[in-house]
């Protein structure tokens, strides 16, 4: 033993200066120490964990409800009044963004085209789904320049008809109405380029035979123009 060891009264231990090395610990006596200095923390971590488990379980399933309650007063909204109602109560809910476009299209056929313009504009931020939304954003247009608001509509055509990404038969009705308009307006020259446009889209059918009607109407210096 070292000189420098003493021994306590009622202690069997030896108590070590601290200018001796150290013993190393066993591994089960690391895990106690650690344990002693630490146990409270683990146990407080372990419960935040379980709590941070259980509410994403809880949010999860009163996710899952709501939109189960959703999808249900969406399919029970048959009139143009129960459809406001199901917009009014559900934020931005992408079925909200199909409902507004149920709307848009109701005002369109009655030839309200504000009404249709300004529901088919709220709906398109809400609509997931490219094609909905290449929807909405043609209703739009066509709505924009129904109500005389010809260069705004006419600009949302142009950008439909030359995005790559939106799909061919949206693409070719933007061009047939945008063609159409150019043409009424008096603007023959960009009609023949954007007639030019809608046949390069797909050879045949029947938006490809429309445009070419169309194209009929200009003068034969414009469509022979390259």
């Amino acid at each position: 033993m070292s000189s420098n060891s003493q021994k306590t009264a009622g202690d069997d231990r030896n108590l070590v200066n601290a200018n001796e090395s150290r013993i190393p610990l066993t591994p089960d006596e690391q895990f106690r120490l650690f344990w002693e200095k630490n146990g409270r923390f683990v146990i407080i971590a372990a419960f935040l964990l379980a709590l941070l488990f259980v509410g994403y379980r809880v949010y999860g399933h009163i996710a899952a409800s709501r939109d189960a309650a959703v999808r249900n007063a969406y399919a029970a909204a048959k009139t143009n009044i129960e459809l406001r109602d199901f917009i009014a109560a559900n934020g931005s809910h992408p079925l909200v963004g199909v409902a507004l476009v149920r709307v848009a299209d109701e005002a369109y056929a009655a030839n309200n085209y504000q009404t249709a313009s300004e529901n088919y504009a709220a709906a398109i931020p809400l609509l997931a789904q490219p094609i909905l939304r290449e929807r909405a954003r043609l209703g739009l247009a066509v709505s924009l320049v129904q109500r005389q608001l010809v260069k705004d509509g006419e600009k949302l055509l142009e950008a439909l008809l030359s995005d790559p990404a939106v799909s061919a038969p949206v693409r070719q009705e933007a061009g047939c109405v945008l063609l159409s308009s150019l043409i009424e307006n008096g603007h023959a020259a960009d009609a023949a380029r954007v007639g030019k446009q809608v046949l390069a889209i797909e050879p045949s059918g029947a938006l490809t035979q429309r445009a070419s009607q169309l194209l009929s109407t200009l003068p034969p210096a414009e469509t022979a123009a390259p």
